[in-house]
């Protein structure tokens, strides 16, 4: 796991634990293609205001790209990575807040020229928090191991959180042991949402959740595949595009109208 922290955990219940959070000193701005944390100032809601946006609902989609995890064998049939990251301005959150995140929907794969709930060879993806705790995506749902979490990090004293967690691709229920069936090149897609568990000075949670958001990781398409497939997200679906006609209908018929009269 790429961490610089030193993170000292003790769950003394479900969602009550101590972080030990790395000091700040050499990050002051946000990274390009990481996911951008921020907060509204009047709802206290998470935002996030970086990546494209999905058509309909504004979700906002990442992208990341599995590699060959290393000293695993056999190694073809596990890819890690740990991009995208999360990562926010100094100051957006007070020192000892926290940043979580949960796994929501299924695992959807691209078969060339849609996302579908079902993957080639039983493949599934792992976020693993900074507990060694994880979430798992499958076609059929998230799941979560006994004590998961979704740690990403605690604020220091400087507000900013900038933390990377491990995304897996495997291909067997038992991830830790067996290897299964040749990992198969494609698109998988998952989605999340940001929360915090940290409690208001007057009681009751101090941040609301953030909307949605996609994750779109390739492994081993060529960049203009791959790109194809996460722009489907990112585009209106053929029958939303009709729904918009009559009323572009009417604008050029009102357009017409008025310079025929001038």
């Amino acid at each position: 796991m790429s961490l610089t922290r030193n993170f000292l955990g003790s769950i003394a219940a479900a969602s009550v634990f101590a972080f030990t959070p790395l000091a700040q000193a050499a990050e002051s701005h946000v990274h390009g293609g990481d996911i951008i944390v921020a907060v509204d100032q009047d709802t206290r809601k998470f935002i996030i205001t970086s990546g494209e946006e999905q058509a309909g609902t504004g979700y906002k989609i990442f992208e990341g790209t599995f590699s060959t995890l290393t000293g695993v064998a056999p190694a073809s049939n596990r890819w890690t990575t740990d991009d995208p990251g999360f990562d926010m301005e100094p100051g957006t959150l007070a020192q000892g807040d926290q940043l979580w995140v949960r796994g929501l929907g299924t695992l959807k794969s691209w078969n060339g020229s849609s996302w579908i709930a079902g993957v080639p060879n039983s493949e599934f993806i792992r976020l693993q928090d900074v507990l060694f705790e994880s979430w798992v995506f499958r076609p059929t749902g998230v799941t979560a191991t006994a004590t998961v979490t979704g740690a990403i990090d605690e604020a220091p004293i400087d507000g900013q959180i900038h933390q990377h967690l491990d995304f897996f691709l495997l291909n067997t229920a038992n991830d830790g042991a067996n290897a299964g069936a040749t990992v198969a090149d494609g698109a998988y897609l998952i989605q999340l949402q940001l929360f915090s568990p940290t409690v208001a000075s007057g009681g009751g949670l101090k941040y609301l959740d953030s909307d949605p958001f996609f994750i779109a990781f390739n492994r081993g398409l060529d960049d203009v595949a791959f790109e194809s497939a996460v722009e489907v997200l990112a585009v209106p679906e053929p029958s939303a595009a009709l729904m918009l006609l009559p009323a572009l209908g009417i604008i050029a018929w009102r357009t017409r109208r008025q310079s025929i009269k001038s």
